[in-house]
Parts: structure tokens; sequence; C-alpha cells
């Protein structure tokens, strides 16, 4: 995972340092790959062109407000797990685990194609996550995570409808 070379701060979160270390790691890959979903969510939305333009521009938008949310979330417990949250637009880029977004087509087609590759993408990390977290002994973690792949199938859902 290779996103979490800090120091950790102190907690009383009854979790060893090194689980916690561990589930920070975890944590700041998924707030790498989320913040990068939300840009391109938001990049098809700005950009989308041709037939029924205000339905897709809504959404694109209509799916980037739970990551958004849930990107929140991340960096709140990696900060509870006494961890540094690290979410700055370099270090998302850098670390993130999904494919590029296309910028050579507007096209609904393309964009929704390309958005349900990412989408799928971050519920498997998810999916991959809630393992992780439980196997480290934290099912608050893995309750979190559980809850926003819930949301990013929901979204997957939405896009796959449209093809």
């Amino acid at each position: 995972m290779g996103v979490n070379n800090c120091i950790m701060n102190h907690t009383r979160i009854h979790i060893s340092e090194e689980k916690r270390y561990k589930l920070v790691s975890l944590l700041n890959q998924l707030l790498a790959d989320s913040a990068d979903l939300i840009s391109q969510s938001k990049f098809a939305h700005w950009n989308i062109r041709g037939k029924n333009f205000f339905s897709y521009h809504k959404l694109f938008e209509e799916i980037s407000a739970p990551l958004e949310s849930s990107e929140d979330e991340l960096a709140e417990r990696i900060t509870a797990l006494g961890g540094v949250a690290k979410g700055t637009v370099r270090e998302s880029a850098h670390h993130s685990r999904l494919k590029e977004i296309g910028h050579h087509d507007s096209s609904s087609e393309f964009l929704v194609a390309e958005l349900i590759e990412s989408y799928a993408s971050l519920a498997q990390h998810l999916r991959e996550g809630i393992e992780q977290s439980e196997k480290l002994g934290d099912p608050v973690t893995a309750d979190m995570l559980t809850e926003m792949a819930a949301q990013t199938e929901k979204s997957l859902w939405l896009l796959e409808a449209h093809t």
C-alpha cells in the first residue's frame, strides 16, 4: 500500500499500534482512490456533451455526492486511529489505483463506460478493505467500508442502467 509513511499519534482506541498502522495505510489508499473517483465524476459532469446532456450532467453530479461524504468519513477514521489523512490532490493522484479517465471523448456512452470501470474498481477495493479490516480486528472500519461499498455499488448500478 505504501500511502502511510508517518508517525502514529496516541489514541486510546484498543487496537495495537501495528494494526492501526496497517488500517491507516489501508484507509489512506482508499482515500486516494475515492478522491480520484470524485475528480473523475466531476470531470464527466463538467465535460459531457450531446443528447440527454442534462440528465447525464445531473447523474454524474448525483453519484459524486456520496463519495464526497465518504471521503470525509475515511479521513476522520484515519485520524481517529491516530494516523494522518493524506488526501491532497497530489497524493491522491500519485497513489490512486484507478485507471485515468479518458479525455478524448465527451459523449455520454464513453464517459459512462469510463466511470463504470472506475466505480467497479473502487467497489472491489472497498470489499477487499472490509476483509482486511475484519482480519485486523476493527469492525468499526469494516462497517464504515461496508456502507461505502453499498453506496459505490448503487452508483455503479445507476451507471450500468444507462448502457
